[in-house]
């Protein structure tokens, strides 16, 4: 059986609200069929509404979709959320997402922003990631806003583009530095990612539909 490296995603708040405010940017409605690619333990089903036809993939169930897949059938929704850094060749994942959504679906790619203000302060310290070569799921790709946005539109168009927190550092081995961000309130954290994104959003949601 494959590895899971966030065991811990349910004890996260912040991951809970990222995949929330994406579900919600999806405007799922009763009926539609939807696409989880990278769906980890499914944690997005609680919050999809009922009648919807709901597929999962994940490399826990043993999927294989880095560098594309294919499917028998087009969905009205699609999710890609926090999986695609973590693909060596995530531009065929992405071409085949495009190709499997309906001419008026609607994604919603998220992607993390790997130059905040904590991680050039990480980099200025000399504490850059700890795990750059073990085998724990970390990303093999660390875009900042422009290549984030200039990746996805390589396939889509962007309708919308919103930004998500994570103060606790959860996941960083710097974990005195996200107890000295969490003394400052989530309110403000939220208004500084949207008024300064490439700083303090610890990543983007891409709201999208087909070019």
């Amino acid at each position: 059986m494959a590895k899971d490296h966030w065991p811990n995603l349910h004890d996260d708040p912040y991951a809970l609200a990222r995949l929330k405010k994406s579900i919600k940017a999806c405007d799922i409605r009763e009926g539609h069929s939807i696409l989880d690619v990278g769906c980890h333990q499914e944690e997005a089903r609680q919050f999809i509404p009922a009648g919807c036809h709901y597929l999962g993939l994940d490399h826990l169930k043993g999927d294989d979709f880095d560098g594309g897949f294919s499917l028998h059938q087009k969905f009205d929704r699609i999710l890609c959320l926090e999986v695609l850094e973590h693909l060596m060749w995530p531009r065929k994942t992405l071409a085949s997402i495009a190709s499997h959504l309906e001419t008026s679906g609607i994604c919603a790619i998220s992607l993390p922003n790997e130059a905040t203000l904590f991680h050039r302060l990480r980099g200025f310290l000399g504490c850059i990631d700890a795990e750059a070569f073990g085998e724990f799921g970390k990303h093999l790709h660390l875009p900042n806003l422009q290549q984030a946005r200039s990746f996805v539109e390589s396939e889509f168009q962007i309708t919308h583009i919103s930004y998500y927190i994570s103060p606790s550092a959860c996941g960083s081995r710097q974990k005195l530095i996200g107890l000295l961000m969490k003394i400052i309130p989530d309110r403000i954290w939220n208004l500084l990612a949207d008024s300064w994104p490439s700083l303090f959003a610890r990543g983007f949601i891409f709201v999208c539909k087909k070019k």
